[in-house]
């Protein structure tokens, strides 16, 4: 009897021994296994990471690359959470089979290495001896920082008193160090024209001394009129090819030749400064009443599409590059130091303009190129 229970007690001492011996076994290559693969320091970048997350932190430590794993915890995953740069400490908790537990420290690095981005806000067409504002023209902001101040960014000289085409080039740097650099192309414009000059034309007025040409009409002009045939949807979509026509907002508007007229006509639109023509390298100014056919002329906006059929039928798309109101002596209504008609007619190349009343002294002008 004495000699089965000590069989069965040495049986029971072996098959524990055999077991812890499994067990150690299984702890040893499972620690072993994540000595191998795991990486105690990992970085994230703020600029693709908004925040770093349980998995992404496993991942990048490469803790999913070993199979024993059943669990595992990280202790202080909150001061990683916020994204914020800096180098911080995390505690994992690796569970194998057994429910036996590996206690590892990461080391986390969270860095900024995205650059700022400059942004340009609109056309950098200048006046001749203006005092440039760059905060009109550009803004730069960051990823971690935010908002960074032109004040504090680099921007080469440009010289106003030359007229033509220079280059600006703006450099900046973020907190990190992150540095970003661009070019772009400024164009400066006489303002010294006549407001009028153009070859071929006789207008040789200065417009500061005339009256801007009435766009406006009463609702009950625009609700009794009738319309001709030559604007009609229908008409215009049976057309083999448009000629004199100018197309915006989902609508093709029929326009004339009025230069230097002191109103737009009823119907349609009208040419009041060039001859629409989409290849001569030269302004046109068209007028039309709001209300009127000119009436969503107040819905475009910068990136808009106008599209110009010359009297010849060839076509070209213009893009709104500025939407200003203006009164009638030519200055921008919420800037009155701000002389819009030299950049609006006086400017020599092959763009366009549209205007139409707001009230009796405003004016909405579209200019796109």
């Amino acid at each position: 009897m004495k000699i089965r229970e000590l069989l069965l007690t040495s049986l029971a001492m072996f098959c524990l021994i055999a077991v812890s011996v499994s067990l150690f076994k299984v702890y040893a290559s499972a620690e072993r296994r994540l000595d191998q693969v795991l990486v105690e320091n990992v970085t994230f970048d703020v600029g693709t990471k908004k925040t770093v997350s349980k998995e992404t932190l496993l991942a990048a430590a490469h803790v999913n690359k070993i199979p024993q794993v059943t669990k595992v915890d990280v202790t202080n995953l909150e001061c990683i959470k916020n994204n914020k740069p800096g180098t911080y400490e995390v505690t994992i908790q690796v569970y194998i089979q057994f429910d036996e537990v590996i206690t590892r420290q990461i080391n986390v690095q969270i860095v900024d290495k995205t650059q700022p981005v400059i942004t340009q806000k609109k056309e950098l067409i200048i006046p001749q001896n203006a005092k440039i504002d760059w905060n009109d023209y550009f803004s730069i902001d960051d990823t971690v920082d935010g908002f960074i101040s032109l004040a504090k960014s680099k921007i080469s000289e440009v010289d106003t008193k030359k007229v033509g085409k220079q280059t600006v080039v703006i450099s900046a740097e973020d907190k990190a160090g992150n540095n970003v650099k661009k070019e772009f192309s400024v164009e400066i414009f006489s303002s010294t024209n006549k407001r009028l000059e153009k070859a071929g034309q006789l207008l040789q007025k200065d417009l500061k001394n005339t009256t801007a040409p009435k766009t406006a009409k009463s609702r009950h002009e625009e609700k009794n009129r009738v319309r001709v045939k030559s604007t009609e949807k229908n008409e215009f979509d049976s057309q083999a090819k448009y000629t004199s026509v100018i197309q915006f907002n989902g609508q093709k508007i029929s326009y004339v030749h009025a230069t230097g007229a002191n109103t737009a006509p009823d119907e349609g639109a009208a040419t009041w400064l060039g001859k629409g023509f989409v290849d001569d390298g030269a302004p046109t100014h068209f007028i039309g009443h709001n209300p009127g056919d000119f009436a969503t002329v107040m819905e475009l906006y910068v990136g808009a599409p106008i599209t110009v059929y010359d009297d010849n039928g060839e076509k070209k798309t213009y893009h709104v590059y500025e939407v200003v109101d203006v009164t009638d002596e030519g200055y921008n209504a919420n800037d009155l130091q701000d002389d819009v008609l030299p950049r609006m007619l006086d400017e020599k190349s092959e763009r366009i303009s549209l205007q139409t009343c707001i009230t009796d002294q405003i004016n909405r002008c579209v200019l796109a190129r």
